[in-house]
């Protein structure tokens, strides 16, 4: 466990470098980025805009290039894009009809070691060459006893030293990055967030939130160590679970349901609170400065919140209600908020609320406007569920 934890250390070195953002939620995957120098009054400027497929998948950026997923004619294409153009690099394609409501690829890619790391909605994961999208090997999660939940498939890859974990299954899947070998799988229906890595002392943990639980996992073994009950409304657990120093886990779920505080001590979960001013349907939340900040709401919902809790309470500082549903990153110590509706607002907290610096509608047509805004190296990504993507220069 000791080796394991050093390879985690090493993780951010070899997947990133300077101002790139190569995995879901950034270098920390913790929706933060360290950018510095950027210009709000940018998201006026549009540099390029393209189609990509329909999907909700993110942007990952490495360098002057740029990945994503979108689904073109019941193909999933896996795009490699100019960042300051636009302009196609290359594409791997493979069939994906796709099955349900909200249609295409919902993960986002995951670039590390030169290698571009993938998963389907129908849970069909894809391990590419970087710089020219060769295969390198696929793995059908379904020859695991994995089922797609209601929803498709959501969660992104998370890459650890030489192994891949996917929150499929009843609290997950690992293959070895080499190969796309079986190291470990949890056959069953999964949840919609996203693997994250936490430490308590010198041991590694995964924190998966499943279909019905907040579950612990060993990473090495895929052993379950702990779990806390986490029903939701038609098992929408999708928000990913946020680290809280020293040793919180804050998860949260929509329909009604409420946002809760766990300590894990490397043996059991225990809430330490837990209420109802942040229900986030699936946006993420992000841990800043001794606060939560969290979308309280379900998408078209007028009145939906963007709230401030106090991490050690739960109690609620702040809420405003004029942005929307949406999704949002924090840089340089300011909030950049996309709305279901294509509108982006860039703003600045405080103790007393969100600041507005700057808001313009970027995605007019854009379809349903799910997806995280991405900041790399001065450029911000926006993208919509109809394939629409633009990027903002901010330089």
């Amino acid at each position: 466990m000791k080796k394991f934890l050093a390879l985690f250390l090493l993780v951010p070195s070899i997947c990133a470098f300077g101002a790139d953002w190569p995995v879901w939620r950034g270098v920390s995957a913790d929706g933060v980025s360290t950018e510095k120098g950027w210009k709000p009054a940018g998201i006026k400027k549009k540099l390029w805009e393209r189609r990509v497929g329909k999907g909700y998948s993110a942007i990952s950026v490495v360098g002057d290039k740029i990945y994503t997923l979108g689904n073109i004619k019941g193909e999933d294409n896996v795009l490699c894009l100019d960042a300051a153009t636009g302009k196609v690099v290359w594409t791997f394609k493979y069939a994906s009809p796709g099955k349900g409501g909200y249609a295409g690829p919902k993960a986002t890619p995951v670039v590390c070691d030169g290698r571009v790391y993938t998963l389907s909605d129908g849970g069909l994961a894809h391990c590419l060459d970087a710089a020219t999208g060769r295969k390198i090997w696929s793995a059908d999660l379904s020859t695991f006893g994995v089922k797609p939940p209601t929803w498709r498939c959501a969660g992104s890859p998370l890459v650890v030293g030489g192994t891949v974990y996917f929150n499929v299954g009843d609290h997950g899947v690992a293959l070895r990055c080499k190969d796309g070998k079986k190291l470990w799988a949890s056959p069953g229906v999964g949840g919609y967030a996203t693997p994250v890595l936490l430490s308590r002392g010198k041991s590694a943990y995964l924190a998966i939130f499943a279909k019905t639980a907040l579950k612990i996992v060993n990473p090495a073994t895929g052993k379950e160590l702990a779990a806390a009950p986490w029903k939701t409304k038609y098992d929408v657990n999708a928000a990913d679970p946020v680290i809280v120093p020293p040793n919180g886990l804050f998860v949260t779920s929509g329909y009604g349901k409420a946002g809760a505080l766990f300590r894990f001590n490397g043996k059991s979960l225990a809430k330490a609170w837990e209420n109802k001013s942040v229900k986030s349907q699936f946006s993420s939340p992000v841990f800043k400065g001794g606060c939560i900040f969290g979308v309280d709401g379900h998408t078209g919902q007028k009145n939906a919140a963007l709230v401030c809790l106090d991490a050690a309470s739960g109690k609620e500082r702040w809420r405003d209600s004029s942005l929307g549903y949406g999704s949002f990153i924090f840089a340089d110590g300011k909030i950049i908020y996309l709305n279901d509706r294509g509108v982006l607002t860039i703003g600045g907290v405080d103790a007393s609320g969100f600041k507005k610096i700057i808001s313009e509608r970027v995605l007019k047509g854009g379809g349903k406007c799910w997806t995280m805004p991405v900041l790399a190296n001065k450029l911000l990504y926006c993208r919509g569920s109809n394939g629409k993507l633009v990027c903002l220069d901010l330089r």
